[in-house]
């Protein structure tokens, strides 16, 4: 630019030496319609630059909003692996603790600090309380139990009968277990359809098989607190009226006002993708069922997937 203005300057000086040293004539006007020529000419030349100076700040502010929702996604989706690499670690240490030669069907011995009491042998695991008694078993303690498809520890109450409603449950203090459930999936495509549960098309881990992925339902499988984790991609198309989009867990049909988000509400002059999470902690009996749907959706407004699996929901029992 300032190169332009240099050489202009350069002209119009050239241009007035002419027409002070030369007489007026003809030739003085075509000097002056030159002079006007390039003035215009820079005119135009200024315009352009300044117009184009316009779309490359445009261009730029773009980038580095595209740039912020990217970092924000990635800080996302790095706090939901540390979270789910540390339950993971967890669970293991569990796990290990356990005797392997109590998860076979040799397994005659109870986990009864008792050496002494006179026991039989179990073809398999024991399913109940009564199994064990069944078996020789008579001091009352912790066992393990095959029960809906998993291992747990459970308080066995010897000294009720067998028909008691104490002995029944296995425990005089609740079902006391320590068996885990936790699940994490992801969907593949764009999601928009309102009240219709979000259905998962990746399993990537369910520990439990609490989650059911197609149905898009959690199931609890026993009394406990339970957390849930949810993070979407919200996409917005150009709107000259405001576009939202409203999500919220669903607790047995019901949604949940702890457990809801609302993105949007504003006009949008450019497509645009908006990251947004949903959190919430339940106290759930056995048989609860907790999902999420779309309560509010504006036209041209979905969960956006490219196969990079920006929606996904986790959840666990947490005791």
């Amino acid at each position: 630019m300032e190169l332009v203005r240099h050489t202009v300057a350069v002209v119009i000086v050239y241009l007035c030496l002419l027409t002070l040293t030369c007489p007026a004539s003809g030739n003085a006007l075509t000097l002056e319609e030159e002079l006007q020529e390039l003035t215009e000419n820079y005119v135009r030349f200024k315009e352009a630059v300044q117009a184009k100076n316009v779309q490359l700040e445009e261009t730029v502010r773009k980038l580095e909003d595209q740039l912020q929702q990217n970092n924000e996604i990635k800080k996302g989706l790095e706090s939901e692996l540390i979270r789910l690499e540390s339950k993971l670690q967890q669970q293991g240490s569990r796990l290990a603790a356990i005797n392997p030669s109590m998860l076979t069907k040799d397994y005659n011995k109870s986990v009864s600090n008792s050496d002494t009491q006179p026991v039989g042998v179990l073809d398999e695991m024991a399913t109940s309380c009564a199994d064990l008694r069944q078996a020789g078993y008579n001091s009352s303690g912790f066992y393990l139990l095959v029960r809906n498809a998993t291992v747990e520890n459970v308080f066995c109450n010897f000294t009720k009968v067998s028909d008691s409603l104490g002995f029944r449950q296995c425990s005089e203090y609740g079902n006391l277990t320590s068996s885990p459930v936790y699940f994490y999936v992801q969907r593949n495509n764009l999601f928009s359809k309102e009240s219709t549960p979000i259905s998962f098309d990746l399993e990537i881990i369910n520990v439990g098989e609490a989650m059911n992925g197609s149905s898009g339902k959690f199931t609890a499988p026993q009394m406990g607190t339970y957390s849930f984790i949810f993070n979407g991609l919200a996409k917005f198309s150009v709107s000259s009226t405001p576009l939202r989009l409203g999500l919220n867990l669903q607790l047995n049909g019901s949604g949940l006002t702890t457990g809801r988000v609302e993105v949007g509400d504003h006009v949008i002059v450019s497509d645009k993708l908006i990251f947004f999470a949903l959190q919430a902690t339940l106290k759930l009996k056995s048989g609860d069922q907790v999902w999420l749907e779309i309560f509010s959706l504006s036209p041209g407004v979905s969960l956006y997937n490219d196969g990079t699996h920006f929606t996904c929901f986790s959840g666990s029992l947490l005791q």
